[in-house]
């Protein structure tokens, strides 16, 4: 059996992170302690984030990731993981919209 050390401290990944419900929660389980991952698809958008967990000597990453693309959410993840061995909350807040006539769009999407 495995014991698990339990003042380790929590890794957070919270995608859709430049604005908004994603910004808010960053900041809220990066000032809790959690070890945060702000993912977003323009890291352009981070300034802000990056000034406040400066500010305020909390543990929050900005990292780059677009849920729309399949490459990109495995290059981030296998790199969270590798610096942590492990997520423990993950928070999917991003999205992404579909153009067009819902009966064009394809079943799978």
């Amino acid at each position: 059996m495995r014991c698990h050390n339990i003042n380790m401290t929590k890794v957070a990944v919270v995608t859709g992170s430049s604005s908004g419900i994603g910004y808010e929660t960053s900041l809220l389980l990066a000032r809790n302690q959690f070890t945060t991952y702000a993912t977003m698809r323009n890291i352009n958008k981070s300034d802000r984030l990056r000034e406040i967990a400066l500010k305020e000597n909390i543990p929050l990453n900005v990292t780059q990731l677009d849920v729309n693309s399949d490459s990109s959410v495995d290059d981030a993840i296998e790199n969270i993981v590798k610096e942590n061995d492990r997520i423990d909350v993950l928070v999917n807040n991003a999205g992404y919209d579909l153009f067009g006539s819902l009966k064009n769009q394809a079943l799978r999407r």
